[in-house]
Formats: structure tokens, C-alpha cells, sequence
């Protein structure tokens, strides 16, 4: 099975109307969770909202950007807790490295697996295409080697993949470790695409250049440095 068809019919299928996309990675080590990630970009035409959270313990991080076409702005929680908003009242565009189809996602969850074709399930909104991956061991330059890998991915009718998990195991560094990486396509044709209330202050205090406007620390003063993201 060609890996890269199957992400490119995704995106192709999800290049207009509306949709969500959500991810969601967690990592256990022998006492429990040791990190959750979790991310979602709803798209609606012209307008997305792209949100990340990272948690391990009682450290969060977090970011959202908000666009409406012609305009964008974000919201992000640093690792003081300091809220920090930034708006660009001229760009409405993709920020460079957002994904609004989740193909990048699904790009590296198929990386270094070989899914083969595992027959068909019939749901409410019809049939889906199974396709499954297993190997004992996957390598790969700069990252721990992954074992046991298993995947399993759904994919309807006009290609767009449905869900997709991927579960291995791994080492963290004071022992062994498992991941299990979750991604779902949802509420095709019927997402709509809320305007946070921060939206408005972050607008009325940019420039046509774009300003940050920094907010007193939330309640969660206890954060991880470094910068949101989505790690796979």
C-alpha cells in the first residue's frame, strides 16, 4: 500500500467545505502517564481555529490561533503562565507549519510502517477501507527505536481517513515506555469554527504589523518551558 497516495487523497478530500481534526498522544512509563499532548484545528471555509496543549504532571502549555481569512490571532501560555496575545488584523492566511487537513499528522504516524489492506467495517456514515501495520521493531536516526509496533488506520470512501492508532513501545530514558498516538476526522460538512472572546482585544490592540499584548499569569503558574507543539 502506497502510504503517500493515502495522505495525498486525504488532503485532497479536505481541501474545501468543513471538518475537524484532532490528535492526541499520550506516553506511559512504569509509574503511569508521564505526558499527554493534544491538538485540534476546526476548519470552516475561510475560517480555522487551531489548538495545542502539552501536560506532563501539573506543567501545561498551551496555544490557539484563530483566523477568519482576513484576520488571525493567537493566544499563547508560556511557562510562567503568562498569557500572551498576538493579532495580525491584515493576514488571515495558513501560518507556515499549520496543517489544516491533518495530513502531516497521518504523514508521520505511516512513517517507516508498511500497512497492508485488512478488509472493510460498515458504519453509520459508510463504509470504511481497513488498513493495518505491524513490526517488531522500527529505527530511525536521532529518535529511540520503536517496538511492537501496531497500526491501524479506517478510511472512507472519498479517502479521507476516519481514525488512525498507532501504539509502540520505547525507551524514555528511566526505562521502558509505550506511546499510543490517536488521530480522527470529524464532523465533515457540519464543523463550525467559534470566535474565542480574546479574538476582539488582541484585534483592538494590534496594528496592521501585528502586536503582542501580554496578560497577567492564569492559574497554572507551574509551566514546562519551550514552546507548544506537535510532537509525534
Amino acid at each position: 500500500m502506497d502510504v503517500d497516495r493515502v495522505v495525498d487523497a486525504h488532503r485532497a478530500a479536505l481541501s474545501n467545505g468543513s471538518w475537524t481534526v484532532t490528535l492526541s498522544r499520550t506516553v506511559r512509563g512504569p509509574d503511569g502517564v508521564v505526558e499527554r499532548s493534544r491538538a485540534a484545528v476546526r476548519v470552516d471555509g475561510a475560517r480555522s481555529l487551531y489548538a495545542v496543549e502539552r501536560v506532563r504532571g501539573d506543567d501545561r502549555l498551551s496555544s490557539v490561533r484563530w483566523t477568519d481569512g482576513s484576520a488571525s490571532a493567537s493566544r499563547r501560555v508560556d511557562w510562567k503562565g503568562t498569557v500572551t496575545l498576538d493579532a495580525r488584523p491584515n493576514d488571515g492566511g495558513i501560518r507556515r507549519g499549520l496543517d489544516p487537513t491533518g495530513s502531516a499528522w497521518l504523514a508521520a504516524a505511516f512513517l517507516d510502517t508498511r500497512p497492508v489492506y485488512a478488509g472493510t467495517d460498515s458504519t453509520e456514515a459508510g463504509v470504511v477501507t481497513v488498513v493495518e501495520a505491524e513490526a517488531g521493531r522500527v529505527e530511525r536516526s536521532g529518535v529511540p527505536d520503536r517496538r511492537n509496533v501496531r497500526l491501524r488506520a479506517r478510511i472512507g470512501e472519498t479517502g479521507v481517513v476516519r481514525s488512525l492508532v498507532l501504539r509502540y513501545d520505547t525507551y524514555l530514558g528511566d526505562g521502558r515506555g509505550s506511546v499510543r498516538i490517536v488521530v480522527r476526522t470529524l464532523d465533515r460538512g457540519s464543523t463550525t469554527v467559534p470566535r474565542p472572546d480574546w479574538v476582539d482585544r488582541a484585534l483592538a490592540n494590534a496594528t496592521t504589523s501585528g502586536t503582542e499584548t501580554t496578560e497577567p499569569p492564569t492559574e497554572a503558574p507551574r509551566l514546562m518551558p519551550g514552546a507548544p507543539h506537535l510532537p509525534m
